[in-house]
């Protein structure tokens, strides 16, 4: 993690006198907002399906410290012996799901928003499930994932004076200043959305076809 206040001369560069309060506050906006806008903030979480306990078909979901889960990209289940085979987990709504549907493999998951996982139907076993969650920074934080401040520092700091330059009533209020930082704050949302759909290695580029791979 990075602190916040190691971004705060991307905003010093073109505003003077602004208090480091409201430039923290103002680059946590702008890497929540890069965040929603391209899901690119990605953890991958594991838990184990438990047909004891009370709701054996709801679960928490554990975001890293600092950072909130958006949405879920992608789920998998595996079989309960080591090495066997590992499924996708497709989305479902849940008022279509079957009631009467007993215990058995999870086949499919729901969102639930913004706290919790649930699996259909009710498991049987104490499945192995992989999540891959989508997440933003807590409104509240002094840190940011290294990621976003290594990699993505122009992009918080267009949208950080993006924000500012709207604050009327201030010194640095400026209209054409929001115009503008919100013309290069949407162009590195596109760069971003790019590098979420890609898988990035060494001297090759491929498209994600699927979120895990799994054995058959």
């Amino acid at each position: 993690m990075a602190d916040v206040d190691q971004l705060f001369g991307e905003i010093r560069r073109s505003i003077k006198g602004c208090p480091e309060p409201t430039m923290q506050d103002a680059l946590v906006r702008a890497a929540r907002a890069f965040c929603k806008d391209t899901w690119l903030l990605r953890r991958a979480m594991s838990l184990t399906c438990d047909p004891l306990q009370e709701d054996p078909r709801t679960y928490p979901l554990a975001p890293p410290p600092n950072e909130e889960v958006l949405a879920i990209k992608h789920g998998q289940i595996g079989e309960p012996a080591p090495g066997a085979a590992v499924r996708p987990l497709r989305f479902v709504y849940p008022t279509l799901m079957n009631p009467n549907l007993g215990p058995r493999q999870p086949f499919g998951l729901a969102f639930v928003p913004y706290r919790a996982v649930t699996l259909y139907p009710a498991p049987d076993q104490a499945y192995p499930v992989t999540l891959e969650l989508v997440t933003q920074p807590m409104v509240d934080t002094a840190q940011l994932p290294d990621e976003l401040a290594a990699e993505w520092d122009r992009a918080l700091g267009y949208g950080a004076l993006m924000w500012l330059y709207g604050m009327s009533g201030t010194q640095w209020y400026s209209p054409e200043g929001v115009m503008a930082c919100k013309a290069l704050f949407d162009q590195e949302v596109v760069q971003g959305r790019i590098r979420a759909a890609m898988d990035f290695t060494p001297n090759q580029q491929q498209w994600i076809q699927r979120g895990f791979a799994w054995r058959r």
